[in-house]
């Protein structure tokens, strides 16, 4: 259709315009962070399926300096995605523990020893550790009593009263 000052011609009409398509929404930085965590989470479970020995969770090893960009080839993650993967690897308090170990060796994707750990990286392993220790512990958190079961809409009991305590409707005294 042909274009008049700037407007869309509609039906023979001048001047009517077409409704602008309405903007798509931003998503929120929850649903961004999720979505990113989610990827990362994809990327560190095809590291331990392809490196079973370097990514184990109960024993990870050392990793090599500079690994970034072979494990970004040997994935299907992009380079945030592994990034963020390599981040919560290495802030594990497992991983912190064997790279705070006093002869702990860094290791290559083959599995081959790559270098010692240098003391500067087993003193930041450390204090980070500490800082893990120095954290008070998260406590789970219990469940309010709207949430639970007696208190659910549709099954006759009261808040503050034992469901034992409410009078059945059906059933009458004379």
């Amino acid at each position: 259709m042909p274009r008049i000052e700037g407007k869309l011609r509609l039906g023979g009409k001048s001047g009517e315009t077409s409704p602008k398509p309405a903007k798509p929404r931003q998503p929120t930085s929850q649903e961004v962070h999720a979505r990113r965590r989610a990827a990362a989470d994809a990327v560190l479970a095809e590291l331990i399926a392809q490196f079973p020995t370097l990514f184990d969770p109960e024993h990870p090893r050392p990793l090599a300096l500079r690994l970034s960009g072979e494990l970004v080839r040997a994935t299907s993650g992009s380079w945030s995605a592994t990034g963020l993967a390599l981040h919560h690897w290495t802030r594990r308090r497992r991983y912190l523990e064997a790279l705070a170990a006093p002869d702990a060796q860094r290791y290559n994707l083959d599995g081959t020893i790559s270098e010692p750990v240098s003391e500067e990286h087993r003193q930041h392993a450390r204090d980070q550790l500490a800082a893990y220790a120095a954290r008070p512990q998260h406590k789970r958190k219990t469940r309010s009593p709207r949430s639970s079961p007696s208190h659910r809409k549709g099954d006759g009991a009261q808040p503050g009263l034992p469901a034992e305590a409410v009078p059945d409707p059906k059933v009458t005294t004379d």
